[in-house]
């Protein structure tokens, strides 16, 4: 295959040599590519797993808040200013990830982080309608969307728009109920050998974003409990 030779493996084939050969997903994915065949989604697909420099770069990061993700905007890893920029308790979703999307479209008014929440929830939709193409049929992918369907009116009526976009650097503004209003630009980056996953990093917009940012780490949390809907 990897000579460009013409093959006739069918999925079944491809499925039993991608498990003798104990390949991962990157891997799988790799074989049935060669082979010309489309890849089949898995009923459980591989969790993802960071390098623990990972976390030592996004602890380095301090002060800025950064966190790694992967493409359903579940967030994997976080560094403490990160966890300080979101002072509520955040929900989980029903397969018990901490997803920023979810906490998006269920939070309640007084704790949605999010200023310019009108003008991020229909880029941070089609972002995941772009992913999603990806993973259609996929169980756990499946259960995400009807779940966020469930919960939020507002995301029914973005996902019906069916727009697709990617990730880009884009300026949130965030609201902390000690530290105050703050205007940070959220740039993404990829991480070499882990598929669909990004670093963002928030950095501030401009001095009294910077000054606010440094005192999120002292600032204890404003003692809210989400108690809504899961999944």
């Amino acid at each position: 295959m990897e000579q460009g030779r013409p093959i006739n493996a069918s999925a079944q084939v491809l499925t039993a040599v991608a498990r003798v050969l104990l390949l991962d997903a990157t891997g799988r994915e790799h074989l049935f590519r060669l082979a010309g065949v489309a890849v089949r989604p898995s009923a459980h697909p591989d969790p993802p797993v960071l390098d623990p420099s990972t976390q030592v770069i996004l602890d380095a990061l301090a002060p800025l808040p950064a966190a790694v993700s992967n493409s359903r905007f579940d967030v994997l890893a976080w560094n403490s200013a990160y966890e300080a920029l979101f002072a509520t308790s955040r929900p989980r979703t029903g397969d018990g990830w901490f997803n920023s999307l979810w906490c998006t479209v269920t939070s309640p008014e007084c704790c949605n982080p999010f200023l310019n929440r009108a003008e991020q929830l229909p880029q941070m939709v089609a972002v995941l309608r772009g992913a999603y193409g990806k993973h259609v049929g996929e169980p756990r992918w499946e259960e995400y969307v009807r779940s966020l369907l469930r919960a939020s009116a507002e995301f029914r009526e973005l996902w019906a728009r069916q727009e697709v976009s990617t990730r880009r650097t884009a300026l949130k503004v965030f609201r902390h109920p000690q530290a105050g209003v703050m205007r940070l630009n959220a740039t993404y980056l990829t991480i070499p050998g882990v598929p669909e996953a990004y670093v963002a990093v928030y950095t501030p917009d401009g001095p009294e974003d910077r000054d606010r940012v440094e005192r999120l780490s002292t600032l204890p949390p404003c003692g809210h409990r989400f108690t809504g809907p899961v999944g």
